[in-house]
């Protein structure tokens, strides 16, 4: 999944529901989301699923 450049003007609120759909789709299995996920690099997934990274 190629990464997105943000907006000039990102709203805080719209990245906290975009980051809790994408870990959302993540529990429930979702290739999209899973290989969205390992894309980034430096978290386990057991840690993003668990919740250790806050």
């Amino acid at each position: 999944m190629p990464i997105r450049d943000l907006p000039a003007r990102p709203h805080l609120d719209h990245l906290k529901n975009e980051a809790k759909a994408l870990r959302q789709a993540f529990a429930r299995g979702e290739a999209d989301a899973l290989e969205r996920v390992r894309s980034c690099g430096g978290l386990s997934c057991s840690s993003i699923a668990s919740g250790e990274y806050r």
